[in-house]
């Protein structure tokens, strides 16, 4: 089982990271694109960090190759999830 985190670079998806490296539950923590990485503050692990970006569909097959979990902190600016993060088969039509 590997678990994708989104958020790793966070308070909550480092701890998660942490956690499932403490626990030997195979982890990758997620990053955007273009982050340098002294930028980077995931959890010491000897995983390297997946680029993945939400409004990037690009990036979305690379970061859930191999991936059976995704454990997902949604990032403050996308807060309209039926539209941000839904996929578009999924998202309410907008008719009532």
């Amino acid at each position: 089982m590997t678990v994708l985190v989104t958020g790793a670079t966070g308070n909550v998806g480092s701890a998660v990271l942490a956690l499932l490296h403490e626990a030997n539950i195979p982890a990758h923590g997620t990053v955007r694109p273009g982050l340098s990485t002294d930028q980077i503050r995931l959890a010491e692990t000897d995983t390297a960090p997946v680029a993945f970006d939400f409004l990037d569909p690009s990036t979305w097959d690379g970061a859930f190759e191999g991936v059976e979990l995704l454990f997902l902190v949604r990032p403050p600016a996308l807060s309209n999830v039926p539209r941000d993060i839904l996929p578009p088969w999924k998202r309410p039509s907008g008719r009532g």
